[in-house]
């Protein structure tokens, strides 16, 4: 099925697999040992994990068995970080950093 393109994809494949492994949050949690609410965030969306909780992250994916091999590790952690560095913010919410203009 390939990696995860966006953060919505991501999120729909984490939250099958977990149902698919009848896991609750705070299982698939302890299985990647972080806090449930770290967890909850991924399996939510509301945030990605970060470069030093990726190794969490991947232990994560192979008990969900949505990883299987060292390449497939290196696929996910490639769009992992894809979606990271691709947020664009069209305007800064700051107005002292937005461009002066007449």
């Amino acid at each position: 099925m390939g990696v995860p393109l966006n953060r919505e994809s991501l999120v729909e494949r984490l939250v099958d697999a977990r149902h698919e492994q009848h896991l609750s949050i705070r299982r698939a949690a302890s299985l990647a040992k972080v806090p449930a609410s770290t967890a909850q965030g991924w399996f939510e969306g509301r945030h990605l994990p970060t470069p030093a909780l990726m190794p969490n992250f991947l232990t994560l994916l192979e008990e969900l068995g949505l990883v299987s091999d060292d390449v497939e590790r290196d696929e996910w952690q490639r769009a992992v970080t894809l979606m990271r560095t691709n947020v664009i913010i069209e305007e800064s919410p700051y107005v002292g950093l937005r461009s002066y203009e007449p």
